[in-house]
């Protein structure tokens, strides 16, 4: 494995990719690069079928983008991958990057004071979604809810598995053996809406147990 600098007529996009980005994103995976440069090399192999040219198996997005402003050579990761271990390449580079813990989410973006305009145009949020994790930060409102009228909620937004996980961790936080609502929101924040409003109605359980 090593990085090299190829022209960008010797790359060639793999017939397999499954990976899709558009509108609003690719506009700001755009924005991104054009503004604040290129920082992540194409991952690519030798191709099998054009001698001294190359193969991308991870960054077609950020090669179209590339081509589209106009650059001549794109920094690279040349792999020796063949047959199906280059296809894995690609699927594992698009799948294995993790997901987002909303709150943790919410909290590095209120912290950085970063702008609504800013959050949509370098990372194509929508409206909607800064609302959500605005609402994730706000304090919780007042509830009057019985335990049995909160145990009701649970089992109307969640799905059973989900409904009981989060029962067994109020009831460790009724013996103080778990504190703070963080952990009761990964437990039920599943990139949901309907989430929010039951975790406001679970700080306040908590903060009352």
């Amino acid at each position: 494995m090593k990085i090299q600098t190829i022209e960008t007529t010797k790359l060639h996009e793999n017939p397999w990719n499954p990976n899709r980005l558009e509108g609003a994103k690719l506009d700001a995976l755009r924005k991104m690069i054009s503004e604040k440069g290129f920082v992540q090399p194409l991952v690519v192999r030798p191709h099998p079928d054009r001698d001294g040219e190359f193969e991308i198996l991870d960054g077609a997005h950020r090669f179209r983008v590339m081509k589209e402003l106009g650059k001549q050579e794109i920094e690279c990761v040349v792999v020796s991958d063949e047959g199906k271990d280059a296809v894995l390449r690609t699927l594992a580079m698009n799948r294995l990057r993790g997901s987002e813990d909303p709150l943790a989410l919410a909290r590095t973006i209120a912290d950085a004071a970063f702008k609504d305009k800013e959050l949509c145009a370098y990372l194509a949020f929508e409206e909607n979604e800064i609302a959500v994790m605005q609402e994730l930060l706000s304090p919780p409102p007042e509830p009057d809810l019985t335990p049995e009228e909160i145990f009701s909620l649970l089992d109307f937004f969640l799905t059973v598995n989900e409904a009981d996980y989060v029962k067994g961790i109020l009831a460790q936080a009724s013996k103080q053996e778990l504190n703070g609502s963080d952990n009761i929101a990964r437990a039920i924040t599943k990139q949901r809406k309907n989430a929010l409003a039951l975790l406001a109605i679970i700080r306040r359980y908590e903060a009352g147990l």
